[in-house]
């Protein structure tokens, strides 16, 4: 049997794009990410660790971000690591894998796979490696894998790139049956941040070890991977990640101050603030009056990631003022009595005991029962967790939204 560690797209030395020490924070969790991956190849006794390409985030990284992350590969001796070149930090004459740190390595645990030529890892097992020669390349890089010949090898590729089914630009692109067509017991990839299993079970993206950036779906783990000739490989996901990336949407409505006050509660809450970031976007549509108290909130946001009570904090404010609203159904009323009417209709069913919108007030509203009856039998999404003034409310804000696009 052979046990390994698949693993990729840790891109060590990564520009951040968050700025001063969260940034630096940001770099220093992958070499966090690398040296827990060493911990758990060592206490698992894997046979190696397989990198999958874009170890670095390019071939100009630091000369002290290539030393530390060599001294902590060569930390997993006796195991044998394998370092795949990527589009990040792809082979050729300048590439960071040509440099002396590596060239010393060389003799060591450290083999970077830079031939696309089988490897002989052990008796009855071959590295098929596919190495990325330039940045950007359209060309697939497994078609010089040759088939299964009628013997019981475990045969292993390693490749960096993109399959048909993926939405992104297809660089580097590979069939998602080269593992069955050319007889390989597995097929590990890279290039995706996300973690993807694949129901032949024959082929797998680890996910980048560290989340990169907000909308990584699957990342933060290594692959143990287990391969006994004859058998489907057994496929073990291990948490690595130490960062929290979180990307929320809040209404805020009236009593700003409790709505507020109940999205402090909610950061106060969060488990590991200090490994935590934040993406908050604010909707809804509050009184002018109460901006300073959104302003505030934002300021005790700021505050929280100064004293490090939280990683990173970004807010997105869609919120709109209910004079800003007042203001476009009165243009919307202006230009037409029909719609007037409708405003009026979902005025009285949104705040009935405030007064209609200037331009709308000498429009009736019909008998509130019937329009409750009316909105009800529209059977909305989710009707039973919404009433009808939740319902005229969103509305409202629909139209004063169309308003702002015709004008």
């Amino acid at each position: 049997m052979i046990r390994f560690i698949h693993t990729a797209d840790l891109q060590l030395g990564m520009r951040a794009g968050q700025s001063g020490e969260c940034a630096e924070r940001l770099r220093e969790a992958r070499f966090t990410a690398l040296e827990r991956i060493v911990h758990l190849a060592r206490d698992e006794e894997v046979d190696f660790v397989l990198i999958a390409g874009d170890m670095f985030e390019d071939n100009q990284v630091g000369t002290r971000t290539v030393a530390r992350a060599v001294q902590l590969l060569q930390a997993a001796a006796p195991i044998t690591v394998f370092i795949l070149p990527g589009n990040h930090d792809w082979w050729d004459a300048g590439s960071v894998y040509r440099r002396r740190e590596f060239s010393d390595a060389q003799t060591g645990n450290i083999t970077v796979l830079s031939e696309p030529a089988p490897v002989e890892f052990a008796d009855g097992c071959t590295l098929y490696p596919c190495p990325v020669t330039e940045r950007w390349s359209y060309l697939d890089p497994t078609t010089w894998i040759p088939p299964r010949e009628d013997d019981a090898q475990i045969r292993i590729g390693v490749a960096h790139g993109t399959l048909p089914t993926m939405a992104d630009e297809r660089i580097l692109p590979i069939e998602t049956d080269v593992a069955v067509r050319n007889g390989l017991d597995y097929l590990a990839l890279g290039h995706t941040h996300g973690l993807r299993l694949f129901e032949s079970g024959r082929m797998a993206y680890c996910g980048t070890p560290e989340q990169t950036s907000f909308g990584e779906d699957g990342a933060g783990s290594v692959l143990l991977v287990s391969i006994e000739s004859g058998q489907p490989p057994q496929i073990e996901v291990r948490q690595i990640g130490s960062l929290t990336w979180l990307t929320w949407e809040r209404e805020v409505a009236e009593p700003v101050e409790e709505a507020l006050d109940a999205l402090r509660n909610e950061i106060h809450a969060l488990e590991d603030g200090a490994h935590t970031l934040l993406r908050l976007r604010l909707r809804g549509t509050v009184a002018a009056d109460n901006l300073p108290l959104v302003r505030e909130f934002e300021a005790w946001l700021d505050a929280r990631c100064e004293n490090g009570q939280l990683l990173f904090a970004g807010i997105e404010s869609d919120l709109r003022t209910s004079e800003e609203l007042a203001g476009a159904l009165r243009t919307l009323a202006a230009h037409d009595q029909v719609i007037a009417g409708a405003i009026a209709d979902l005025q009285s069913l949104a705040t009935p005991e405030e007064a209609a919108p200037e331009g709308v007030e000498g429009v009736a509203p019909r008998d509130r029962g019937e329009l409750t009856r009316t909105w009800l039998e529209t059977d909305p999404p989710d009707a039973e967790q919404l009433s009808s003034a939740d319902v005229a409310r969103e509305a409202l804000g629909i139209l004063a939204e169309l308003a702002g696009e015709v004008e």
